[in-house]
């Protein structure tokens, strides 16, 4: 009866990973973000982030967000471009960046842009 029964139970194992296995479906990673790549970074070894020849103006410059660290630092991204303190893009300095404040020189000008409208 013992032998039976462990037959019955190497068979329905058998089967059951059989029938998972041949039922498993793939994961394709073909067109998908790969995870472990950070979706945003800073190079701290350079200051000139980068050049569109398009910032003349404060109207040229978008502020999409502000990153705040967790070591206090703060980031932010200034028309798709991820900045910090001292960065410089096209004309256009970042001065210093708080919570909801970014602090900008273009030219001999310098701008205060608000996360937030008040």
């Amino acid at each position: 009866m013992k032998i039976c029964l462990r037959r019955a139970m190497v068979l329905t194992l058998i089967y059951t990973l059989f029938c998972c296995s041949a039922n498993a479906v793939e994961y394709e990673s073909f067109g998908k973000r790969d995870p472990f790549v950070p979706l945003a970074g800073i190079n701290l070894e350079y200051k000139a982030v980068g050049s569109t020849g398009e910032i003349k103006t404060i109207d040229d410059v978008v502020l999409q967000g502000i990153v705040v660290g967790a070591d206090g630092a703060n980031s932010a991204v200034l028309n798709d471009q991820v900045m910090i303190a001292g960065d410089v893009l096209d004309s256009m300095r970042v001065e210093s960046i708080s919570d909801t404040l970014v602090k900008v020189t273009i030219g001999d000008q310098t701008y205060d842009i608000r996360l937030y409208e008040e």
